[in-house]
């Protein structure tokens, strides 16, 4: 049975590693929406992070924002600055194949936050929902809450 498990192993990551990089390699907007998810009841997308935003500045400078308003939240503590967001979006996340984050946009485009995928490369053939920050505090109250399973589970079954 080993043997039966590596080959669907494989096609697993290859399917993985040949969509996040298809998400990923947008450099302009217009690119980046076509490839966004659309949410339930026409709330939003999950707009796919990706090489536009490597160079957007006001988009490194929202992550770190989002990221020093909910430091309790993660694991690791550190000052946060945009250099080392700009590192970390390059290093931890464009260049790992097996991640992926999307923003969360409202129906208007506004963004609210953000979630993804890490650890996708395994025999189980599973994604861990990571990285899930609600940037606008106000957005649960009038717009659906992104970080209950449905999100992301709409995001999983559309990448395939």
């Amino acid at each position: 049975m080993t043997s039966r498990a590596a080959p669907d192993s494989q096609v697993w990551r290859n399917s993985v590693t040949g969509h996040f990089r298809c998400l990923k390699e947008a450099r302009t907007l217009d690119e980046a929406l076509v490839k966004a998810i659309p949410l339930a009841r026409s709330a939003g997308f999950l707009v796919p992070v990706c090489e536009l935003h490597a160079d957007d500045a006001a988009a490194i400078e929202q992550f770190s924002a989002w990221r020093r308003e909910n430091a309790d939240c993660f694991p690791t503590q550190f000052p946060v600055t945009d250099a080392g967001t700009r590192t970390w979006l390059r290093s931890r996340l464009l260049d790992v194949p097996d991640r992926l984050l999307f923003f969360v946009v409202d129906r208007f485009g506004n963004r609210l936050g953000h979630l993804g995928f890490a650890n996708c490369w395994n025999d189980e053939r599973s994604m861990e929902v990571d990285n899930v920050v609600r940037g606008v505090a106000s957005a649960h109250r009038a717009r659906p809450d992104f970080t209950k399973p449905s999100s992301a589970a709409s995001a999983a079954a559309a990448l395939g």
